[in-house]
Parts: C-alpha cells; structure tokens; sequence
C-alpha cells in the first residue's frame, strides 16, 4: 500500500524512513469504504488517461456522488487524515525530543563531571596522571560525538518536516482544487 500511496502524493525524493512512518499511519487509520483516498485514486486514474485535472475531479466525484459521497464529505475525510499526519508530527517531536535529551544531554553532562574528576585527579600524586589522561580522551571524543549525535537528530528532523510538508501540501491543495471544481 506504500506504493500506492507514494503515487497518490507524488512523492519523489522524500526520506524513505519519513514516508514510510507516515504511510504506515495513514493506512493504520485508513477511513472504511470509499474515502478521500479511493477518490484520489479515481482522479489519478482518470489523470493517467490523460483527462485534464478538472475533468478527472469532476469525473471521479460524479462516480463518487453515485455513492452518497459529497464534496463535504471528502473534505472531512482530508482533514481526518491531516490529524492523523499532525498527531504522528506530535508523536514523532516528542520522540525527538527525547532522543535529544538522552543522547546529547546526557553526552553534555558525562563531559562536566569528567571534567571535574580532572580537576580532582590533577591535585593528587604523579600515578594518578594516567587516569586522567583517560578523562581528557573521554571528554576529547564527547565533544564529537554530541556533534554527530546533534547532526544526525537535525537530518532527521529535516527529512521528516520534508516529507510531512509535501503531504501538507499536497492535502491542502486537494482542498483548495475540489473546493474549485467541486
């Protein structure tokens, strides 16, 4: 159902990992019988025959009416799927969030009391230098590592926003085209 919904928005040079999180939410919480989803495939169907995008609209919604679906009812289906993708925008920032906070956070403070310990070891006798040597290595590295860590969570985060705004778009443009031909 990837597949499908890939081609259903167009999705060309997204992270995979973003469009499959968000694929698997949409399907998850898939509206029952014939939905936004099932006109948009119409339309693309109709689009693939090389109609036009307001003969294809207003083809596949004259099937759809055949069914009891209104233009107030696609609608309300877009917007249901619009919370789906913000709730999971919400579940995926607090993950994000999280994984900030234990991986760069936690580096942060390893590196202080570190570098306590160095101030510590550095009054004691000569034997206790390799020791801190050690912690100097450690705090040295920390500092890369938090970068590396930070640099990964923000390419996440930017293939992700990515993804979620070509959806974004993509929902709000349906909106403003079946509010057109509809």
């Amino acid at each position: 159902m990837s597949d499908y919904l890939n081609s259903l928005f167009r999705v060309e040079n997204l992270d995979n990992k973003s469009l499959e999180f968000l694929n698997n939410a949409i399907k998850a919480n898939a509206l029952q019988g014939f939905d936004y989803l099932k006109f948009k495939q119409s339309i693309k169907a109709l689009r693939d025959l090389n109609m036009t995008e307001e003969l294809a609209i207003r083809s596949a919604f004259a099937t759809a009416a055949t069914l009891g679906i209104t233009k107030e009812k696609i609608l309300e289906n877009i917007k249901h799927y619009q919370q789906v993708l913000q709730k999971e925008k919400t579940a995926f920032d607090a993950a994000l969030q999280k994984q900030t906070n234990t991986r760069i956070n936690h580096k942060q403070n390893e590196t202080s009391y570190l570098q306590e310990k160095i101030k510590d070891h550095q009054v004691q006798i000569i034997e206790l230098e390799k020791q801190i040597k050690e912690f100097q290595f450690k705090i040295d590295n920390a500092d890369r590592e938090i970068e590396e860590a930070r640099q990964k969570i923000l390419d996440t985060k930017e293939r992700f926003e990515e993804t979620y705004m070509h959806y974004e778009e993509v929902l709000k443009g349906d909106v403003d085209l079946f509010n057109k031909y509809l």
